[in-house]
């Protein structure tokens, strides 16, 4: 694995930075695009994917349901699943692709939150320690 990491770094990099450039807002319609972008990529690299509507109506009606931080019109879900080699242990990567709005764009300091420059050693933009992070590893693990 840490191979393949180290054979493919530029291409997982350029394509973190590529996610990283969308503006995927809770909510959001570009938050639902990106689920389908990663959809099709999982599928591209030969895992089994189910992507499905979110029944937005049915689960905030359940009882138990915690509630919303945000309106949706839509909502997706989707799965990436790679079936194991053998019998040994399975692994599940979990991820999400949106973030909180970033409030006055003016008041960031230096990095825009949705610029995606690379450097040497870091992709700059929102949300990369917590969901792109997670999002790329899954897929580049895979």
């Amino acid at each position: 694995m840490l191979q393949y990491v180290d054979d493919h770094a530029a291409e997982i990099v350029a394509e973190l930075a590529e996610l990283v450039r969308v503006p995927s807002v809770s909510g959001s319609d570009e938050e639902n695009a990106v689920q389908h972008v990663l959809a099709t990529r999982m599928a591209e690299i030969g895992m089994d994917v189910d992507a499905w509507q979110i029944p937005l109506d049915a689960t905030l009606a359940e009882p138990d349901f915690p509630g919303v931080e945000v309106e949706r019109r839509e909502a997706w879900g989707v799965v990436g699943r790679l079936p194991g080699r053998d019998a040994g242990p399975s692994l599940l990567l979990n991820a999400h692709v949106d973030v909180v709005p970033t409030g006055d764009p003016a008041t960031w300091a230096g990095e825009p939150p949705f610029g995606g420059r690379v450097t040497a050693s870091t992709v700059h933009g929102r949300r990369m320690p917590v969901s792109w992070s997670g999002s790329g590893c899954c897929r580049a693990s895979a």
